[in-house]
């Protein structure tokens, strides 16, 4: 139907539900974990999910999950440690967690979105763009530094278009329209 439902962890509202109150004001018992599924508000139209993240990172939980929706920009809720939502604000001026789904900034409908451990891609229209760390310049940039908050176009060898995306810890690849790997 469309709907999306988590369970799990949700040390950073990657459930869609507050890890502070269940609810997005408050009024609501925390969710830190939930064994059963939770239904994720303010998302409809669902066609595919992504989750990603920086797995067994210890105390500290930077999980993502985003959905793709047939109506509107990939939708993606979480921790912003790592500008992993791509919405424009940065860590650490953008508190966390962010329960609520809101767009990537920049994306088209029908993006198909990867997220890594610390950061994102998503491919429109042939068009790779990524954001989050940079600190193995698998952004495409040799800035070194902590990443982007938006997407930023990443340029595919020889102009190729790209048809999908892959990400790691450090490194991002993608399939061309010629069948090859590019990372």
């Amino acid at each position: 139907g469309g709907t999306v439902r988590c369970w799990g962890n949700n040390y950073a509202g990657e459930l869609g539900a507050s890890p502070d109150g269940g609810t997005p004001d408050g009024s609501a018992a925390a969710i830190l974990q939930s064994q059963t599924p939770i239904p994720v508000s303010a998302v409809s139209g669902v066609v595919g999910l992504v989750a990603g993240g920086p797995f067994g990172s210890g105390t500290s939980d930077f999980d993502v999950t985003c959905a793709l929706t047939t109506t509107a920009a990939p939708q993606c809720w979480g921790s912003n440690e790592y500008d992993m939502l791509g919405r424009g604000a940065s860590f650490p001026a953008d508190p966390l967690p962010h329960p609520i789904p809101a767009p990537v900034a920049t994306l088209a409908v029908g993006s198909f979105v990867a997220l890594g451990q610390t950061g994102g891609c998503a491919v429109s229209a042939g068009a790779l763009s990524c954001w989050g760390q940079n600190t193995y310049q698998q952004l495409g940039v040799l800035d070194g530094g902590y990443g982007s908050p938006t997407p930023i176009a990443i340029a595919m060898p020889g102009a190729k278009k790209a048809l999908e995306s892959a990400l790691g810890y450090g490194h991002a690849c993608a399939v061309l329209e010629d069948q090859t790997v590019a990372c």
